[in-house]
């Protein structure tokens, strides 16, 4: 159920720790999911906040920023910089 609500605003990390999509753009306070499609457990930084993903694990956390419009960098494991978020009222 998880994946059908989040489908339009999920980061897939693969066994790489590259992810899809790349750049996304979301209001201030929207929800996305982070999700690890490696068997491998990852630590992915959003906005420097760290987060542990399981091996093919996923968690849900609430994007906010107290500046706007910003980026949000995610990093990924070792990979820093894999994705960004553009932030926006």
């Amino acid at each position: 159920e998880a994946l059908k609500r989040y489908v339009n605003s999920r980061f897939q990390f693969d066994q790489y720790c590259q992810t899809k999509p790349a750049v996304a753009s979301y209001k201030n306070g929207a929800t996305v999911m982070l999700d690890n499609r490696s068997g491998d457990p990852r630590i992915v930084a959003v906005g420097g906040v760290q987060y542990n993903l399981a091996g093919y694990g996923w968690k849900i956390i609430t994007l906010s920023a107290k500046t706007l419009p910003t980026t949000l960098f995610i990093d990924c494991g070792g990979a820093k910089n894999v994705a960004q978020i553009q932030m926006y009222k």
